[in-house]
């Protein structure tokens, strides 16, 4: 039969936190372009033949997504929580 399952919303929300920090690390890595003495340079036409960068921003993005609908969720079922408990009769 069916399994309950249990999610704790605080604990959810510092998932997301964390995966919003992640996000921030991954912008970070991004590298400088390649100027000056390298610009035309076999390693420069290399870099922009593997655009890394550009891969690193969308998931940056899809991370930020992840959180954003992590929060999302968190909210609802706390919501559902406290709209549950003011059904229930006190004891």
């Amino acid at each position: 039969m069916g399994e309950n399952t249990r999610v704790d919303p605080d604990r959810l929300r510092d998932l997301a936190d964390r995966v919003t920090a992640a996000a921030a690390e991954v912008t970070e890595l991004r590298q400088p372009e390649l100027t000056g003495g390298l610009a035309g340079s076999a390693v420069a036409a290399a870099a922009a033949r593997q655009p890394v960068g550009a891969r690193l921003d969308e998931i940056a993005a899809e991370l930020l997504d992840w959180a954003a609908a992590a929060r999302a969720a968190a909210d609802g079922l706390a919501e559902v929580d406290r709209l549950t408990a003011e059904r229930l009769p006190a004891r």
